[in-house]
């Protein structure tokens, strides 16, 4: 089949594109000035490859040097299929992951998942893949090169970009998880490692999905939200309570949202609607400084 050619977004475009409906979830935002960000990955399902690389290609995009950030929301299998071949190709892209993933438990497990014959894991051979290749890319002198570890209201990506003279600041944060959700999510990660006579198993994500890291990203004055699959908890220091109560970077509203967990009810808080969001949900427009917005979802 012949690859399809499209054209490359402006300079001042602000492009949003949403793939896998039905059968993942991965998202690639043009920030402006030819950058991009990847967040998490799905599988194209006729080329099984990364949708999201799939269509940088099509846009004849450098991926090499264009991709400055790839997030990595959570481990649940529908959203880090292909993440490590994503990371491989973004060879100038920095790393972020969830808090949770520094976790001992969690590299017990990766270790563990290594050994010759045990059952692949959810998402955990992923993300053997992308620490690998970070080791492959450590700073000459550098002990270690570990990713952006994202928790709450913590800056994983900034920068200015000088559009038509203008001076347009970028600043891509994590809102979650919080302090209490990455207690209880490398609880959870204990549970998971095999115990001794116990059958090694293809082993689940925890639920519900305290690890799962929420953007918010700035873009002169515009502000997009994207709910990764974070759930809904009566706890005031989990899930969406803790950013509606306690967040220091949400003072605007979002004009731009991604619905959290595929649209499911688990998720949903009514307060995200008032308190985040603008009027006009996924309207982005305005004056100098601000951009145009083209939305996609490409399958």
């Amino acid at each position: 089949m012949e690859a399809r050619k499209l054209d490359p977004p402006a300079p001042d475009q602000l492009e949003i594109s949403l793939f896998g409906p039905g059968y993942g979830e991965a998202i690639a935002i043009h920030l402006g000035c030819g950058k991009w960000i990847l967040v998490d990955s799905c599988l194209h399902p006729h080329l099984r490859m990364p949708s999201s690389l799939e269509y940088l290609d099509a846009l004849r995009i450098d991926i090499k040097n264009a991709v400055a950030l790839v997030v990595a929301t959570h481990w649940h299998d529908d959203h880090v299929r292909g993440i490590g071949e994503v990371f491989d190709r973004c060879q100038s892209a920095a790393l972020a992951i969830s808090d949770v993933l520094q976790a001992e438990a969690f590299h017990k497990l990766v270790a563990f998942y290594r050994e010759p014959g045990v059952i692949t894991a959810s998402g955990v051979d992923e993300f053997i893949q992308i620490l690998a290749i970070l080791e492959t890319r450590r700073p000459r002198g550098a002990a270690i090169n570990a990713p952006k570890f994202a928790s709450a209201d913590k800056v994983l990506y900034r920068e200015n970009f000088n559009l038509f003279g203008t001076t347009v600041p970028i600043t891509v944060y994590a809102l979650s998880p919080s302090d209490a959700s990455i207690m209880q999510a490398k609880i959870a990660l204990d549970s998971l490692y095999p115990q001794e006579g116990q059958t090694k198993k293809r082993i689940l994500a925890p639920s519900p999905n305290h690890a799962a890291v929420v953007l918010w990203i700035e873009i002169g004055a515009h502000r997009i939200l994207l709910g990764a699959d974070l759930e809904f908890t009566a706890d005031p220091l989990t899930g969406w309570s803790v950013i509606l109560n306690n967040s220091q970077v949400t003072s605007d509203r979002a004009f731009f949202f991604k619905i959290p967990h595929h649209g499911s009810s688990s998720a949903h808080d009514a307060a995200v609607w008032s308190q985040l969001l603008s009027q006009w949900p996924g309207f982005l427009g305005g004056p100098a400084g601000g951009a145009m917005l083209v939305c996609n979802s490409w399958n």
